[in-house]
């Protein structure tokens, strides 16, 4: 009973919030302009609904960005052998990045309920949202030359590793929402859903002296595809949408 009784309240809340909206917009503009943030990114929001219509179009843009610094390291081996020499080593990548979101949605509302704020969505999100990084190496091994004559090396800034992955253009969205009233002309809003994506598309490029060694680059690399695959597609199957926003009718 001590569950259920939150519950009944959250629900008496909903269902007064749902009568006051079709109270309150009966006069009121169907534009609504809202600011928004959450998973998409932070960012302005239109809405066109008229009151008592089952049906409302969106259109928003969302953007957000940040950097990261020292997230990843991983290591491979390399080894290279010439005529009169034979050398061997190991060469760390220590990644630091950037998440960038931008994102655009053109969004179909349904009210299932006239006079209700209640909402089922289902549209298109425009993504030009990306996650690069740059692993920096550190080459450590020695040479041999001559088979007697073996030296150690110690290279800090032994090149990179560049990373960008990024999802489809366009995916499909489908969630559910409401948008209330609170105060003279403006409203809470929020929505929750998910986006469809496809299969991340991921590129990676050597860059300085990590030419120099493409046997550890090559394994750089494949451990770079295989974890941004299992975090990006596997982890991630479907993009979680939540957004919470602040908007005023005019």
């Amino acid at each position: 009973m001590r569950r259920i009784y939150p519950l009944l309240c959250g629900l008496t809340i909903c269902a007064s919030l749902n009568t006051n909206s079709a109270e309150a917009g009966e006069t009121s503009s169907p534009f609504l302009i809202s600011a928004r943030a959450g998973t998409l990114g932070v960012g302005p929001e239109i809405e066109y609904h008229r009151q008592n219509s089952h049906w409302g179009v969106r259109g928003d843009f969302d953007y957000y960005n940040i950097s990261l610094s020292d997230v990843k390291h991983e290591q491979a081996s390399f080894s290279a052998s010439g005529a009169n020499y034979a050398e061997h080593g190991i060469v760390s990548a220590t990644y630091g990045g950037r998440a960038r979101l931008i994102n655009g949605s053109i969004l179909g509302d349904y009210y299932p309920w006239r006079k209700s704020a209640f909402r089922l969505t289902s549209g298109v999100i425009f993504s030009g949202s990306s996650i690069s990084g740059k692993g920096v190496g550190h080459a450590q091994g020695s040479t041999t030359i001559g088979g007697r004559f073996t030296s150690p090396f110690d290279i800090p800034n032994a090149g990179y590793v560049g990373v960008k992955a990024h999802y489809a253009i366009a995916a499909p969205y489908v969630g559910l929402g409401f948008n209330t009233p609170v105060w003279g002309g403006f409203h809470i809003n929020m929505d929750a859903g998910v986006m469809f994506h496809d299969d991340a598309d991921i590129h990676t490029s050597p860059g300085g002296m990590m030419n120099d060694f493409p046997k550890a680059y090559s394994k750089l690399k494949t451990i770079a595809d295989r974890k941004i695959h299992n975090y990006m597609d596997r982890k991630l199957p479907v993009y979680p949408v939540l957004m919470i926003g602040v908007g005023y009718r005019f």
